[in-house]
């Protein structure tokens, strides 16, 4: 049984050094980033020509350098909710997978409209991470987005996150998690379908107290829409590859209806399962949108002041502010726009 918290400062207060500690951990991160590929441009120049470069400033930074600062602000908190560990059950979780699908196809198509919405801007860059891994090793692709993701971040995102945030209630917790989360990807692109899937995954630990099924969950959105998409662009880079050459020499080449046989079946496997999650998400909607349980400990008004009144969630933001605007602003514009007016 884990130790609870039992008045209202003692939550603010933990609430607070989680979240001062997640925004460390994000700061941590992005100055690791630029001091490894500093280092690595001026003594290894050669391995950022390498396929697992991009893969090494992925996880390296983040998980290697980061993550200790991280772990030293959580040690001086307390994981406080009493987990009650239940089983989902095989099925519902094979169910959940379609739901997620679904979830982050609505989110992509939600953020690329924002992203396309904003492109005429003349500041705006638009930016989706993602498209540079395309092209990258399918080997490195398959560890690093489809294993390693998914469970470092279950482990940060849920397992750390909820522990110490569920005390002010689970509406709290799930909208607070699922915040952090889709902030902390730091672009238009990808923070709404990140946003979503991280309330599903906050109410599916929450209920069961395994942070193994979002994990699991994780992996195969990450699979279906992830490296699947890496797949069909490998593919579509063939075709690409073959403009100028004559029709009847591309249609008996075995390769091109390898990956043309590929690229149907890969689109419509995803295309079932979009629908499918559709279908699932509407039996299950009621059960997501009203079944998070308000704390028995503390008022609404104490968990409100707890989660928003602190100063550890708001630096979180802003760090994770600066990230989108390091992302998506077009600097080189925007000063060229201050000389010219100064």
């Amino acid at each position: 049984m884990q130790t609870a918290i039992t008045d209202a400062l003692s939550l603010k207060r933990n609430i607070r050094r989680t979240a001062v500690g997640f925004a460390i951990y994000t700061v941590v991160y992005l100055l690791a980033t630029v001091a490894i590929m500093m280092a690595i441009d001026i003594y290894y120049p050669a391995f950022a020509r390498s396929d697992l470069y991009i893969w090494f400033m992925n996880m390296a930074p983040l998980y290697r350098v980061a993550l200790p600062f991280l772990a030293l602000f959580l040690v001086s908190t307390k994981p406080v909710r009493p987990v009650e560990k239940k089983r989902l059950g095989l099925g519902r979780l094979i169910l959940l997978i379609p739901v997620c699908v679904f979830i982050g196809a609505v989110g992509n198509f939600v953020g690329n409209w924002v992203s396309a919405a904003l492109d005429p801007l003349p500041f705006f860059q638009t930016i989706n991470p993602l498209q540079s891994l395309e092209g990258t090793n399918l080997l490195y692709a398959f560890i690093c987005v489809v294993v390693i993701a998914p469970i470092m971040e279950e482990l940060i995102f849920r397992k750390a996150l909820l522990d110490r945030v569920s005390p002010a209630g689970e509406g709290f917790a799930i909208f607070l998690s699922a915040l952090f989360f889709g902030a902390f990807h730091g672009n238009f692109s990808q923070f709404f379908y990140t946003f979503a899937l991280g309330m599903l995954f906050s109410f599916v630990y929450l209920r069961t107290g395994r942070v193994i099924y979002t994990i699991l969950l994780h992996m195969a959105f990450n699979f279906f829409s992830g490296f699947i998409s890496m797949l069909i662009s490998s593919d579509l880079a063939l075709f690409e590859s073959l403009a100028g050459v004559p029709s009847e020499e591309i249609l008996f080449t075995d390769s091109v209806v390898r990956s043309f046989d590929r690229i149907l079946n890969l689109a419509f496997s995803n295309v079932f399962l979009v629908l499918v999650g559709l279908i699932v998400f509407i039996m299950v909607a009621k059960e997501l949108f009203t079944g998070a349980r308000a704390s028995a400990t503390f008022t609404k008004r104490e968990c409100r002041r707890a989660v928003w009144g602190n100063i550890g969630t708001w630096l979180m933001l802003l760090v994770c502010l600066f990230m989108f605007a390091m992302n998506t602003l077009d600097f080189n514009y925007l000063f060229g726009l201050i000389a010219s007016a100064a």
